[in-house]
């Protein structure tokens, strides 16, 4: 019988320290389980035997890359961190990948070091190997630096954090999400320009998710310093509220992008801007409001942060 000393030496640890998640390794297939009487891929549905379980091996040409962190792989791989966590590399078009980069894709995690910067890791599509078997495969960098790597693992926790959404929400929600997948890859859409600069989208519940009436507020959040500053102490001026009231989205986003405006008008810039993107939204069964809220991450503060959820354009796709 063998002793777990046996199995992998210190020699070979020392080498599994270089391996980093994110590296690309050239194992060329991908793995899983499926029953041949409940198929639920095509892939499945023309290979697994039928009416029994079968072990499906499917191409995964460009390699896959290493999800596990380095600190799980050493010092005591082979020892109590025997297993790897792999995901596959794929390509992606240029709108979807587009997306994917900014996060509203959470499948994928952009692997930007690797040959042209296009690849991604697919998180559906995760393989365990044993840790030993990586020391068998040529490996290569898929991130260059701290900030490619932490934006990586982000995107790897992500995938395991969303919450699940009401199916009220989606429909609620379909007509500007619709909205957005028109404007956002347009560079000559100042939408378009606007939905590009915000770094992440939170929405919350009031009372509750659970709840059989729910408000619902979306928080698009830009960097700090993209909104123009307001000032607290400004009383609008009512020929300010009119002009800005008869604005089109379009032009609303146009000010802000191209920061024409001035702190007395800024506040109605933005709260105009929400409304228009308010009534985009058709609430449906236990959505009953939908509000938008345009604010700068180093405005919104860590409660409402912690009570609100980042989405994508995932969950919104149909059922």
């Amino acid at each position: 019988m063998s002793t777990i000393s046996e199995w992998l030496t210190d020699e070979q640890i020392d080498q599994l320290s270089l391996c980093r998640q994110g590296d690309v390794v050239a194992l060329r297939h991908q793995v899983w389980l499926a029953h041949g009487a409940l198929p639920t891929t095509v892939y499945s549905s023309d290979h697994a035997a039928r009416g029994a379980l079968s072990s499906l091996h499917e191409a995964a040409p460009h390699g896959q890359v290493i999800l596990t962190q380095t600190c799980d792989l050493v010092p005591r791989a082979g020892r109590d961190r025997p297993f790897v966590a792999l995901a596959p590399l794929v390509r992606l078009p240029d709108n979807e990948g587009a997306l994917a980069k900014r996060g509203r894709m959470p499948r994928y995690a952009p692997v930007p070091a690797f040959n042209d910067g296009a690849y991604f890791a697919d998180l559906d599509r995760i393989t365990t190997i044993e840790v030993g078997f990586l020391l068998l495969l040529d490996r290569e960098p898929g991130l260059s630096n701290d900030a490619q790597r932490a934006s990586f693992a982000r995107a790897v926790a992500r995938k395991f954090d969303r919450r699940a959404f009401p199916d009220d929400l989606q429909r609620s929600l379909s007509r500007w999400r619709d909205h957005v997948v028109t404007k956002h890859s347009r560079a000559s859409s100042p939408e378009g320009s606007l939905y590009r600069s915000a770094i992440d989208v939170r929405v919350s519940a009031s009372p509750e998710w659970d709840a059989d009436r729910i408000d619902v507020l979306v928080a698009v959040l830009f960097p700090p310093g993209f909104l123009p500053p307001t000032d607290p102490e400004s009383e609008p001026d009512v020929g300010d509220v009119e002009r800005i009231h008869k604005l089109s989205s379009a032009e609303l986003a146009a000010r802000l992008t191209t920061g024409g405006i001035d702190v007395n008008t800024s506040v109605l810039v933005c709260e105009r801007l929400s409304v228009l993107w308010s009534e985009r939204c058709e609430p449906v069964g236990r959505i009953t409001t939908v509000d938008f809220k345009l604010v700068g991450t180093d405005d919104m503060t860590v409660d409402a942060y912690l009570q609100s959820t980042s989405f994508d354009l995932e969950f919104l796709t149909s059922p």
